[in-house]
C-alpha cells in the first residue's frame, strides 16, 4: 500500500497484434471494418477469408470486447469500479453498441468461419497456419508457433520441412529450438507469408487501446515473510529472469530497458508495436467481483453471431450491475 492505494509489481505483459499474409493482404486493415472489407474481399476471390478471433465464451471473448469498447471511448465499470457504465452516458452507450456491432459484423462476414463461436487463441494460430486465415488477432506467441509448425512440415505454404539449414532445430521432445543463426534463417523466410500490424481500431485514425495481459505480484499484508517475499518479486523482475521469460518464455518483458536489447529485439521482431501499446493499453475492469463480471459478460456476448447491438447493451449492463450487487456468477 502507498498513499492509501493497493499496488502490484508487474512481471510478466502482453499485447495482441494482428496477424496477416502479406502474400494475400497488400496492406493491414487498420480498423475491424477494414478487416471484414478484406475478408469479404479474400472470400470472392476464392481465398482464406476466415478472421482469426476469440469468441468462444470465455475470457478471451471479454478481452476483444474490452479492447472495442475501450478503444471506442467506453468502459466497463467506472474508475473507482463502482459504478456500471456500459450504457449510463450517450457516449458510453453508443461505444457499448459499436464494440456490439463489430463482434457481429465479423461473425457474419462473408466466408467466416462457421464455428467462430468455439475460437480461441490456438484455433486462430492454426487458422493461419492452415490456410484458412489470412487476417487474425493473438499473441505474440503466434510467430514461434509458426515458425515451429513450420519447420514440423505443417504449413503447406511455408515449407521449412524442406530447408537443411534447418536441420536439428527441433529436439527430441518436438519442441522448435533453433540457434540464433537457425531463427533468423527461418523468420527471413516467414517474412513473405506472415506479417504483423497493430492491432485494428474502431475508427480510422484512433489506434486501438488494446486489453493488456499478464500478472501482478503484490505482498500480503498478513505475511510473515515479507522481506524474502519482496525479495521474490525483486528476483522474478530483475533483468536476467525477464530476459530468460522473454525469449524462452514467449511473454514480452515488463522492463522497458530490454527492448533495447539486440537479443530480444531478434526473436521479437515486432518489439516496436508490443511496446507501443503496452504503453497506452486498456485494462480489465477492477473490482474484487471481476470473476463474476467476466462470467456475465461472455455469456451475454456469446454467440457473437446472436447479438442486437442495441438490445444486448442493455442486457450486457443489467448482467454486469447483478455482478456488482453480488448476485452470483451466472445469469
Amino acid at each position: 500500500r502507498w498513499q492509501g492505494k493497493l499496488y502490484g509489481a508487474p512481471v510478466t505483459t502482453n499485447t495482441e497484434l494482428l496477424w496477416y499474409r502479406p502474400d494475400l493482404v497488400t496492406q493491414p486493415p487498420r480498423t475491424w471494418d477494414a478487416m471484414v472489407s478484406e475478408a469479404t474481399r479474400l472470400y470472392d476471390a476464392g481465398q482464406p477469408s476466415w478472421i482469426g478471433v476469440q469468441a468462444n465464451e470465455g475470457e478471451g471473448l471479454v478481452v476483444w470486447f474490452n479492447t472495442l469498447l475501450v478503444s471506442g471511448g467506453g468502459q466497463v465499470l467506472s474508475d473507482d469500479g463502482r459504478r456500471v457504465t456500459l450504457t449510463d452516458t450517450p457516449a458510453h452507450r453508443a461505444a457499448t453498441v459499436t464494440a456490439l456491432r463489430v463482434l457481429k459484423s465479423v461473425a457474419l462476414a462473408p466466408g467466416a468461419d462457421p464455428s467462430i463461436s468455439r475460437t480461441d487463441e490456438s484455433t486462430a494460430r492454426l487458422a493461419v497456419e492452415q490456410g484458412r486465415a489470412a487476417l487474425a488477432v493473438n499473441w505474440p506467441y503466434a510467430l514461434a508457433s509458426m515458425l515451429e509448425n513450420a519447420v514440423k512440415g505443417g504449413v503447406p505454404f511455408l515449407p521449412l520441412n524442406r530447408n537443411p539449414e534447418l536441420a536439428g532445430s527441433v529436439n527430441d521432445a518436438g519442441t522448435f529450438v533453433p540457434s540464433d543463426e537457425q531463427f533468423r534463417i527461418a523468420y527471413q523466410a516467414s517474412e513473405k507469408v506472415l506479417g504483423f500490424a497493430p492491432y485494428p481500431g474502431v475508427a480510422p485514425g484512433r489506434p486501438a487501446k488494446v486489453t493488456i495481459g499478464g500478472a501482478n505480484l503484490a505482498v500480503a499484508s498478513t505475511t510473515r515473510h515479507r522481506a524474502e517475499a519482496f525479495e521474490a518479486i525483486r528476483c522474478l523482475r530483475n533483468l536476467a529472469h525477464q530476459k530468460y521469460v522473454a525469449i524462452e518464455g514467449g511473454l514480452p518483458p515488463v522492463r522497458t530497458s530490454l527492448y533495447s536489447d539486440s537479443q530480444f529485439q531478434s526473436k521479437y521482431p515486432m518489439y516496436t508495436i508490443i511496446r507501443r501499446q503496452l504503453t497506452d493499453a486498456a485494462v480489465r475492469p477492477a473490482t474484487p467481483v471481476y470473476q463474476g463480471v467476466a462470467i456475465r459478460l461472455a455469456a451475454t456476448l456469446s454467440p457473437i453471431a446472436h447479438i442486437d447491438p442495441e438490445r444486448t447493451a442493455d442486457e450486457l449492463s443489467t448482467q454486469v450491475q447483478k455482478a456488482i450487487d453480488g448476485k452470483g456468477l451466472l445469469p
